[in-house]
């Protein structure tokens, strides 16, 4: 099943075009690494309360990308009233410039597509990206990073503060319908910086089936401070496992906020760790389901230094 899963997805048809040499080695290796070990089984102890039968059985063929149909109307009940964040908008997992808007930012802040910023100077890229988020924690992880094609990128350089958020939108239509999608992300936010980066994952056809299969890294350098929301509003017909990984550096803060009502099977990792003293993390969720849909959060901080605060409240349910 496995290997089936690889040549559906054709990993070098989703490559991305003049994509760095440096990347490849990790695509690799991702690929390797779900080939051997597949999706999860009941046996396995991190995954045997997660139905994910229903993905592992499906033939996934690629997402077709951006569709005519989504227009800037349609997706204003998702971006909040706010005109005046950044807002990148993918359209069945492909990045659409038309949809997106990059406020005036200052100077060094990079927001944009994630694949965009691999085609041109990439030393902070290659620092970063597939650095954080073990393949060998997860194969949907393997399966990411042997895939993604496009994502979220946000960098803000020592000392700067992004004092608006940027919003990433992930929006699906009815032409994703049998499809999988590997959105990856990248929140850089170096010495002394400050940000706030919101995740939606939102459709505009709820009785689609489709699986969604995101990884965001997070790197919070020293003194840093970070507020990241994640908003999961899929189609109740579809599947979402995605993983947050968060590496956390001397004085730094993160807050996390998740909301999950969307999706026959939503789950999320979020693996915090912190490498330093005197760090703080804090953690929040939030979860609304109904009938037989299953919302499945998984979380983690790894106190490798002493001296930090972490404060994790188990996501609350709605009834």
């Amino acid at each position: 099943m496995s290997e089936a899963v690889l040549q559906d997805l054709d990993l070098r048809a989703t490559a991305i075009a003049d994509g760095p040499a440096w990347l490849e080695p990790a695509r690799r290796a991702a690929a390797d690494r779900f080939a051997a070990v597949g999706f999860p089984a009941s046996r396995d102890e991190e995954w045997r309360f997660t139905p994910i039968g229903p993905i592992a059985k499906t033939t996934w063929r690629p997402s077709p990308g951006v569709t005519a149909n989504v227009s800037a109307d349609r997706l204003a009940s998702f971006i909040f009233g706010h005109p005046e964040w950044s807002t990148l908008v993918f359209v069945n997992g492909a990045y659409s410039a038309s949809l997106s808007r990059v406020m005036e930012l200052p100077r060094g802040v990079r927001v944009g597509s994630l694949a965009e910023a691999l085609r041109g100077d990439g030393s902070m890229l290659q620092a970063h990206l597939t650095r954080h988020a073990p393949t060998d924690g997860s194969p949907f992880t393997a399966l990411n990073t042997a895939g993604f094609r496009d994502g979220g990128l946000v960098h803000v350089p020592a000392g700067l503060d992004l004092e608006r958020p940027v919003h990433f939108v992930y929006v699906t239509t009815a032409d994703a319908v049998g499809t999988a999608m590997h959105p990856r992300n990248l929140i850089v936010v170096e010495r002394g910086g400050r940000a706030s980066v919101i995740e939606s994952y939102v459709t505009l056809a709820p009785d689609t089936v489709y699986w969604s299969n995101p990884v965001t890294e997070v790197a919070a350098a020293a003194g840093s401070w970070l507020e990241h929301t994640r908003i999961q509003r899929e189609s109740e017909r579809a599947y979402h496992v995605g993983l947050t990984h968060v590496d956390q550096q001397r004085d730094s803060h993160y807050r996390s906020f998740s909301m999950a009502m969307g999706g026959a099977l939503a789950r999320h990792n979020l693996h915090v760790r912190l490498n330093d003293e005197n760090i703080e993390t804090l953690m929040y969720g939030l979860y609304l389901t109904r009938g037989e849909q299953v919302a499945d959060n998984h979380t983690a901080i790894y106190h490798d230094r002493p001296n930090c605060r972490s404060i994790r409240r188990r996501p609350s349910r709605l009834m």
